[in-house]
């Protein structure tokens, strides 16, 4: 089967961002030599920053997401990287907040088969990252606990699935299985990150996985954008 990458919305007008904020910075030299009043300059410095921050922002994300082939799922995030089996994904969705269950949210979950085999292999820079992405998430999971830092997603040896997790791979293991608790799914990817709305997305997952399994799958490689 055809290895497909998906690469993100989020890198979407990075060329332009990228040409408005080098223009901006050239109207602004040139102000600034003419000797425009500050009263001008000051919103115009203001703006080039915010291009330019904008613009660093979606370069430095990863040129491709998400990589769906024949074993698995691999996610890719400028901090690292994870694979998911098509043997351990066992459910991919959309959640929903306990408080509206007819509102999906604007995200893909996935639930696996083993999550304790999962938090062993991710790696804790990218553990931490996720942490804080989805801290909108904890707050649906744990209203009460806004920064992220409650007594209920600290690691404790009886809230654990192993007991052998320490560190940051302890404290990822904890709020996901907070997650889990509240919005059912193990792994959360953002819109942010797809090619494609969730719906689509999903059901291109739930595709590729039904025909990678036939037996006469091949292994070719195409990209979307």
């Amino acid at each position: 089967m055809d290895v497909i990458n998906i690469a993100p919305l989020s890198r979407r007008n990075r060329l332009t961002l990228s040409l408005l904020s080098g223009l901006l910075a050239l109207v602004f030299l040139i102000a600034l030599s003419n000797g425009l009043s500050l009263l001008w300059l000051l919103p115009l410095a203001l703006l080039t920053v915010f291009c330019a921050v904008l613009a660093i922002g979606k370069r430095i994300e990863p040129a491709i997401t998400l990589r769906i082939g024949p074993e698995g799922l691999r996610y890719h995030h400028r901090r690292g990287n994870y694979q998911v089996d098509w043997q351990q994904l066992l459910r991919i969705d959309r959640p929903t907040a306990p408080s509206r269950p007819d509102q999906p949210l604007d995200y893909v979950g996935i639930r696996l088969r083993d999550p304790a085999r999962f938090y062993h292999s991710i790696s804790p820079r990218l553990a931490l990252a996720l942490i804080r992405e989805q801290r909108p998430l904890t707050l649906l999971a744990e209203p009460n606990c806004r920064d992220g830092q409650c007594a209920s997603l600290l690691p404790d040896i009886d809230t654990l699935p192993e007991p052998n997790l320490t560190g940051v791979r302890a404290a990822y293991a904890v709020h996901q299985m907070a997650l889990r608790q509240q919005l059912g799914y193990d792994l959360y990817l953002h819109h942010s990150c797809l090619d494609r709305s969730p719906d689509e997305f999903i059901a291109l997952i739930r595709d590729y996985r039904t025909q990678s399994q036939s037996p006469s799958a091949g292994s070719t490689t195409t990209t979307t954008e």
